[in-house]
């Protein structure tokens, strides 16, 4: 989200390969005890695209629930965004004609689809000269805010995934066999239960890209049973197993970009294992009931 330069905040959507665009969106003031003021951002066929979106799903048959369509409510505003009374809760039309609701609470949210819901069931048209009005761009170097969500299990299992096919390309055989599937079966999502073979470095994730490739360090003589994965200078500790040592250490970089992979050398192989020595990693599961690290 980002202030838009006609007023209020905008939606900006990015997609990987493309530029960064304006998603279409109906925004409208409802605060009790002052005047209902509206405002549509996005393209004109944009716009309208959104409210046939909604106005077909109103059109759906009810099943005995009642229920006509899906919508995405999100309370999820940065607190300075939240706090500014420029920004107004709205309706967006996401990718593949996904409608969302965004606002401040429920009661926001409740008082702007009341309006909203008696624009959409009126002979309102989004006028053809709207677009005329859009011209506006926001400049370069303008400060935007986002708001990421990932699965950080998915991210450990990938980190599980790096060290074990590094393991088996390098060492040419398999885990203990009972360890071996219970790894196998965990990269692939289908480990129930808490604990996991992978620890974290309880830093926070740098945001911040580089050209520093990635690592994986192998058999580190303090902890020879580990893995030390490494993506964007982030750590994971991988548990291997007994059969995960092997007779030397080594360290296996990745470009940044995926272009190429090559062994260490063996200083850049002692460079590895003093960087993370003393490093503590901590077990995932642990930290949400507040337990101590532990040290690999």
């Amino acid at each position: 989200m980002v202030k838009h330069p006609q007023g209020g905040y905008g939606e900006t959507l990015l997609s990987t390969g493309e530029r960064a665009s304006l998603l279409p969106y109906f925004e409208i003031k409802v605060v009790q005890g002052e005047s209902l003021e509206g405002r549509v951002r996005g393209t004109t066929d944009a716009a309208r695209r959104l409210l046939e979106t909604f106005r077909r799903g109103l059109h759906n048959a009810p099943r005995p629930d009642r229920f006509l369509f899906q919508i995405t409510v999100s309370l999820d505003l940065h607190d300075d965004i939240s706090s500014d009374p420029e920004f107004w809760p709205r309706i967006v039309l996401l990718p593949g004609d996904h409608l969302l609701l965004r606002g401040r609470n429920p009661e926001e949210i409740g008082r702007f689809f009341q309006v909203f819901m008696q624009i959409a069931t009126s002979d309102y048209e989004v006028p053809a000269q709207w677009s005329n009005k859009q011209e506006d761009q926001i400049l370069g170097g303008t400060q935007h805010l986002i708001s990421l969500k990932f699965d950080p299990q998915t991210v450990r299992r990938v980190a599980a995934k790096a060290a074990y096919g590094l393991f088996r390309t390098i060492a040419g055989r398999s885990l203990d066999p009972e360890y071996d599937l219970y790894l196998r079966r965990y990269i692939l999502g289908l480990v129930d239960g808490i604990e996991e073979p992978v620890s974290i470095e309880p830093d926070p994730l740098s945001t911040t890209t580089s050209e520093k490739p990635h690592a994986v360090l192998l058999s580190p003589p303090h902890d020879p049973q580990g893995a030390i994965v490494s993506f964007y200078d982030y750590r994971f500790r991988v548990d291997l197993g007994m059969a995960g040592a092997l007779p030397e250490p080594a360290v296996v970089y990745c470009a940044i970009d995926g272009s190429c992979m090559w062994l260490g050398t063996p200083e850049e192989t002692q460079m590895a294992i003093q960087q993370i020595q003393g490093v503590h990693f901590s077990q995932p599961w642990k930290l949400v009931t507040g337990s101590e690290d532990t040290e690999a």
